[in-house]
């Protein structure tokens, strides 16, 4: 079985934590465009109030934050090419997503 690249792991896995959100695209209001800290502020700020007081929603924000960084640093020295062994934070980062899935669904 061939190792993947550490950056193709990344876009994996900020497409399925962006599924995860996207699937609930109509309690949010819009769809989450990627995990930078600025794409999850304009998200963000585009959920209805009456949402965002909702137990979990503010928590949520904090939550993307936090893989958009480890999913950064799983990929770090992959523009150099780097041909890795697995990221220590990849088992984190889908620890992290089944949570993410599991608390979205309890929100909506």
């Amino acid at each position: 079985m061939s190792q993947l690249h550490p950056y193709i792991r990344r876009i994996r896995a900020e497409r399925e934590i962006l599924q995860v959100i996207n699937e609930h695209a109509d309690y949010f209001s819009a769809e989450l465009r990627g995990l930078s800290n600025v794409a999850i502020e304009k998200w963000f700020s585009t959920i209805p109030q009456d949402n965002k007081e909702r137990h979990g929603v503010v928590g949520l924000k904090d939550r993307l934050v936090y893989l958009g960084n480890v999913t950064k640093l799983a990929s770090n020295g992959s523009h150099r090419g780097a041909m890795i062994a697995p990221a220590p934070n990849e088992e984190i980062v889908q620890l992290c997503i089944a949570e993410l899935r599991k608390s979205v669904g309890g929100i909506v």
